[in-house]
C-alpha cells in the first residue's frame, strides 16, 4: 500500500467519478479530498468497509485516473437513492498518483482549500454584489409546463452535458433541481448542446424540497448514439452503455 499523502489539506474537488463495487457500476461527483480520503456522492449503494475501484475525471486532465479504494463511511442509500461516502485511496499507479497530487497542489494554490462557512458566505455575498449581471443559471436549466406533467432539461455547456450523461442520464436517471411536480408520472424532454433532443415518459423516484430524481428508459441503440454524438467512447462511461 502506498503511504504518501495526496492532499495534506482539505481541497475542494468537483470531479466526475465512476465507482465499481460488488461488480456493480455507479457514477457520482467528488466533493473534496483530504490526505488520502475523498468525499463523494454517488447513485450507487455503497456500504462501509467494502472495497471499490474509482475512475476519476479531473477537469484539465486528459483521460481518467484509476484507483483502488475502500469505503470508510457511507450514508443510507435507501433514503434518497443516493449515497454520500468517504473513500480511502489505497493504491494508484505512480503516473496517476503524480497527476492527482499535481492537480490537488494546483487547486490548493488557486484557492481550492475548504473555507469556513463564514468565509464562504462572505465570498458569496461579494460575488453576488459585483457580478450579479454575469450569473448563469445552473445546468441543466429546468422548464416545467403549467400542467406540471411536462419537464424539459436543457444543457448548453458541452462539458456539463458529458458529465451528466456519464453520471446519470446514460443510466436512465436525471437529478433535477427545484420544487418537484405533484404528479409522479411526467413527460421528460432532454435537450443537449449537440442538438440531440428526445421526449420520454418518466417516473419520479425520489423527492426532496429542492431536488428530485426522475427515472426513464433508454434503449441500447439510443445510449450508443448519444455517447458517440457527445464525443465520448464506450469506455469513458465504464461500460454503462453495454
Amino acid at each position: 500500500m502506498q503511504q504518501n499523502v495526496l492532499a495534506p489539506e482539505k481541497v475542494s474537488m468537483n470531479a466526475g467519478v465512476g465507482i465499481r463495487a460488488r461488480g456493480q457500476i455507479s457514477f457520482g461527483q467528488t466533493k473534496w479530498i483530504q490526505r488520502n480520503v475523498i468525499r463523494l456522492e454517488s447513485s450507487g449503494d455503497l456500504t462501509s468497509g467494502e472495497p471499490c475501484e474509482l475512475k476519476l475525471e479531473l477537469k484539465g486532465q486528459n483521460g481518467w485516473l484509476l484507483a483502488e479504494a475502500v469505503v470508510i463511511r457511507a450514508t443510507d442509500w435507501s433514503q434518497e437513492k443516493m449515497t454520500q461516502a468517504d473513500v480511502r485511496i489505497l493504491r494508484m499507479s505512480e503516473t496517476d498518483r503524480s497527476k492527482l497530487k499535481s492537480w490537488v497542489r494546483t487547486r490548493g494554490e488557486a484557492g481550492g482549500r475548504q473555507r469556513t462557512p463564514r468565509a464562504q458566505a462572505q465570498a458569496k455575498t461579494q460575488a453576488t454584489a459585483s457580478n450579479v449581471t454575469h450569473l448563469r443559471q445552473p445546468e441543466p436549466v429546468t422548464t416545467m409546463a403549467s400542467n406540471g406533467r411536462e419537464v424539459c432539461l436543457t444543457w448548453r455547456d458541452l462539458d456539463k452535458a458529458r458529465e451528466d450523461w456519464c453520471q446519470h442520464l446514460i443510466l436512465g436517471r436525471a437529478v433535477v433541481r427545484g420544487k418537484p411536480p405533484a404528479s409522479d408520472r411526467i413527460t421528460l424532454s432532454l435537450s443537449l448542446p449537440n442538438g440531440w433532443e428526445v421526449s420520454l415518459p418518466g417516473v419520479i423516484s425520489a423527492r426532496r424540497s429542492n431536488r428530485w430524481v426522475v427515472r426513464f428508459r433508454l434503449d441500447n441503440a439510443m445510449r450508443s448514439a448519444v455517447t458517440r454524438s457527445l464525443g465520448l467512447r464506450p469506455q469513458d462511461v465504464l461500460g454503462a452503455a453495454k
